[in-house]
Parts: structure tokens; sequence; C-alpha cells
């Protein structure tokens, strides 16, 4: 899968916005031909001590 995410964040250094796009590629076993696509979009907050209110959506469409 080749993926990008994107993350900004506001001026204050902790909440972000995300978003992500992709390409699916294969995978194992009965989805080792799999094609498609993946998305999404969403909200983090980075603390020092680790990520919290995390809210990501993403939607993969996959094709055989």
């Amino acid at each position: 899968m080749r993926v990008r995410v994107k993350q900004r964040f506001r001026h204050d250094g902790r909440h972000a916005e995300q978003t992500t796009t992709g390409t699916i590629l294969g995978g194992a076993g009965r989805y080792r031909h799999a094609r498609g696509t993946v998305t999404g979009s969403g909200t983090v907050v980075d603390t020092p001590t680790r990520l919290k209110d995390v809210r990501l959506a993403y939607r993969l469409v996959m094709r055989p």
C-alpha cells in the first residue's frame, strides 16, 4: 500500500488535523490480488506523553 498522511498542527502545537490518501496494491491470502484506495481524515491531540482524543476515520475501497 502506498499512503500519504498530511498532519497540520494548529498554533498551539498540540491539536492537529490529519488527512490520508493512498492506493492498495495487494495483500496476503485471499487479498493478494486486491486493488483499491484508502482515504481518511480526522483530528488528534499530540501531548508529550501520548496521542489523546484520536478521532480518525478511514475508508477502504477494494476490488478483486
